[in-house]
């Protein structure tokens, strides 16, 4: 496994207090930032996007940025909207960066041409919230309910003249389950990373080989619903997967390619099962006390007391799963539920829009009160979710493609590194000479764009991980 160790605060310190350091770019005057995204490109390229109001027009300017894999800058064609797009993926066809913003019922699509430097846009009305929005190499996929009707439809956008939709066929069996989630938040897991401990929730969604998977952890019943979408020809496959134990308390599950692994667990026990996602045939099934203690060696406590320790009240156990080549890397880990969020990144960019822009309107009346709450030790940030555990539960299980145990050596590699986001941004999110930060993380490199506020320039630049 490449674990990224990030007690690097000097080198950040240094990055990010001169501004010259990167590529930059002054704005107008007339232009106050409100928000940046940044979105990784498959080819190891990234785009950002900063979002002005101009005091002259009283419209929203976005102004783009296309960083190459070699971290070579260019700025794009600015275009001007009345409300602030609220972006939510990016992704890159034929050489061109397609841009998807969505808010109230309207669907926006940013065509932006790198050679000639022209945008197009298309807005599409009457287009109802997507459940999920996800990138591969060449589209943008979303799924959605009907517009004023029922079912669910698969939208594929290659730019703003190509998108196909395509209804999803929905059996009785998919319908029930569907309206059981509706209440329910559904996490969106993102396979093209390292995920360390994944969503807490019980409903899920991904999506792996050109099919968006549904899941439904259903504790009581002891049991893993799945529905699997061709995004080809919308067909839809519905699956149950039973793990049947009534004295388990807790059940996760997390899908990897072709295969959902499911664990159950309780204060007693422990057992991950496998399972082919496509048949719905059991691959194996292993036990922790039985099967699994010579990968127990890296927590420090016997196997009664972790089981004891991890099902705590406010403790959830966790299950992940990562590729490493042909193997799979099984994460055991249990959070606790009070501190820990998944999406802590988009929410902590999220937290940190709202918080400049009530900053904004507090310095307007109390400039005095807000310059003493900033020399503060970042307290602001402390009321957000982290990763803090007091206790490490966390081991990992080694598996080939045949579902047999291997030496843990052999995923030593993930396909993708393991990145501290949090500590990797800390040393930004605590610098008062900037704002509005906001950054990709590919494989290599965490890629960012901020305002530095005292020169009033767009900074944006790279640090390499070191792996």
């Amino acid at each position: 496994m490449r674990k990224i160790l990030l007690y690097c605060a000097l080198l950040f310190v240094g990055y990010i207090g001169n501004a010259a350091e990167g590529f930059t770019y002054t704005l107008t005057a007339n232009l106050k930032v409100e928000s940046t995204h940044s979105f990784n490109l498959v080819t190891g390229a990234s785009f950002h996007v900063v979002i002005a109001k101009n005091r002259d027009t009283h419209k929203h300017d976005v102004i783009p940025f296309f960083a190459d894999a070699s971290g070579s800058v260019k700025q794009l064609n600015i275009k001007s909207y009345e409300d602030e797009p609220k972006f939510k993926s990016c992704h890159i066809n034929n050489g061109n960066i397609i841009l998807t913003a969505y808010d109230n019922e309207t669907l926006r699509i940013i065509d932006y041409e790198i050679s000639t430097d022209t945008a197009y846009n298309k807005v599409i009305e009457d287009f109802t919230e997507p459940i999920a929005f996800f990138s591969d190499d060449n589209n943008t996929i979303l799924l959605r309910q009907a517009y004023k009707g029922d079912g669910l439809i698969i939208e594929k956008i290659k730019n703003s003249t190509e998108i196909t939709s395509v209804p999803v066929t929905i059996t009785d069996e998919i319908e029930k389950v569907l309206k059981s989630l509706k209440r329910q938040r559904i996490d969106q897991i993102n396979t093209q990373e390292y995920v360390k401990n994944g969503s807490l929730n019980s409903a899920r969604i991904y999506y792996e080989n050109n099919t968006i998977i549904i899941t439904h952890d259903d504790k009581a019943n002891h049991t893993t619903k799945t529905i699997s979408i061709n995004s080809t020809t919308g067909s839809a496959d519905f699956k149950t997967f039973k793990v049947l134990d009534e004295k388990h308390k807790q059940l996760t599950s997390f899908v990897k390619e072709n295969m959902i692994f499911v664990m159950n667990s309780s204060k007693k026990s422990m057992d991950i099962n496998a399972f082919e996602l496509n048949s719905g045939e059991k691959k194996t099934s292993y036990n922790l006390t039985n099967d699994l203690i010579q990968y127990f060696d890296e927590v420090d406590m016997d196997v009664a007391t972790y089981l004891k320790k991890a099902h705590k009240n406010n403790i959830r156990t966790t299950l992940t799963v990562n590729k490493s080549g042909e193997n799979y890397s099984l994460r055991v880990d249990a959070v606790n539920t009070k501190t820990y969020n998944y999406n802590w990144w988009f929410d902590n960019m999220w937290f940190m829009r709202i918080q400049m822009q009530q900053q904004q309107l507090m310095m307007q009346n109390h400039m005095w009160m807000i310059q003493n709450q900033m020399r503060g030790p970042n307290a602001d940030f402390t009321t957000l979710p982290l990763y803090t555990k007091e206790t490490n539960f966390s081991f990992i299980i080694a598996l080939n493609s045949d579902m047999k145990l291997i030496d843990k050596t052999e995923v030593d590699k993930a396909d993708y590194p393991e990145i501290d986001k949090k500590e990797l941004t800390k040393q930004f999110s605590e610098n008062k000479k900037i704002k509005h930060f906001s950054a990709s993380f590919n494989n290599t490199a965490i890629r960012y764009v901020y305002l530095a506020k005292d020169s009033n320039e767009i900074v944006i630049d790279n640090i390499a991980y070191n792996l």
